[in-house]
């Protein structure tokens, strides 16, 4: 409790101080008196102010003053609420609450202070910040958006070129330091140019996108698929060499092999071509890398190639002799 003894001192300090200060009775919320800077500023007459209950205000305080004593047993009760003034405006105010001894009478002694552009800057800066928070984020998944689609290749979904390139370096450095097999199948559709000129590029693409579709329910969650440019697609077979690889091939030609689609011009069905190549090792421990991923893809092309002039529709196995 906060003593006043020098009741003089007391009522000048309240009378003339910038402050809004009331003194409150504990019980029932009555105003009991209010300085000048109160009259000011909740613009009713003293007459009038003195004696209306805080709930008038805002019901906040009083529900706190409700509870009696009990609610003002701490030296200082602090509260932040809304109060409604003589002309309706509403103010944010902060409000400070002690319990003293004035002319031997307890009573509450309240200094209000009103915070609303403070709290009007602190909501204003959350909006910002939330703004600034939603467009970062938005920015962020653009970001990644972006950066998927720079790797996506845009009409089977699948990687491009350039994603393929990056997987399969990676997967090709981990087959040259570790030294299990890596496989690679390079394959493309069979008499491609003769679709297209005979059932247009409409049905070309939507053929790409048959195959693609097709091949990837055939592959292994380790594996990965790329188009490697126009119709031709570059698979990687990790850990698996090219006799294992060869029935994964064969299992794509049979796949595509029941893909019918039905056209303007009549029933499409076509066949793909497939070369194998996996990685080489020197036997010699310590004597250098003996592959590269350029020779590895080259391989593959050339398996691919020698598929394609010895009848189409068939898998080969690069075999260096």
């Amino acid at each position: 409790m906060i003593p006043a003894s020098d009741n003089q001192t007391f009522r000048l300090m309240f009378e003339q101080h910038a402050l809004v200060m009331l003194l409150i009775e504990p019980l029932t919320g009555e105003i009991l008196d209010a300085n000048q800077a109160a009259v000011n500023f909740y613009a009713y007459p003293k007459s009038k102010l003195c004696g209306m209950l805080i709930d008038e205000f805002d019901s906040l305080i009083t529900e706190q003053l409700a509870t009696g004593r009990k609610a003002f047993s701490e030296e200082r009760n602090h509260y932040i609420c809304s109060h409604r003034l003589a002309s309706g405006e509403e103010r944010i105010v902060e409000i400070h609450l002690s319990p003293i001894a004035l002319q031997e009478k307890q009573v509450l002694f309240s200094i209000i202070h009103d915070i609303t552009e403070r709290k009007q800057a602190e909501s204003e800066l959350r909006r910002a910040q939330d703004a600034l928070e939603i467009a970062h984020r938005e920015l962020h998944q653009s970001f990644a958006r972006e950066q998927h689609l720079a790797h996506i290749d845009e009409l089977t979904g699948i990687n491009n070129r350039r994603s393929l390139v990056e997987l399969t370096e990676r997967e090709f450095n981990v087959a040259m330091r570790y030294r299990p097999p890596l496989s690679v199948v390079m394959f493309d559709i069979d008499d491609f140019k003769q679709i297209n000129d005979t059932f247009g590029h409409f049905i070309g693409d939507q053929v790409l996108q048959r195959v693609t579709q097709v091949v990837r329910t055939k592959l292994r969650s380790s594996d990965v698929i790329g188009r490697y440019g126009g119709d031709e697609f570059v698979i990687l077979f990790p850990h698996t060499s090219a006799q294992e690889a060869l029935p994964l091939a064969e299992r794509i030609h049979a796949s595509i092999a029941t893909i019918r689609m039905e056209t303007d011009k009549g029933l499409l069905t076509f066949t793909v071509s497939i070369g194998i190549a996996q990685t080489i090792y020197s036997s010699v421990p310590g004597s250098g890398q003996s592959d590269t991923l350029e020779n590895l893809l080259l391989r593959a092309d050339q398996a691919l190639y020698e598929a394609k002039h010895t009848g189409k529709n068939r898998t080969v196995i690069f075999d260096s002799k």
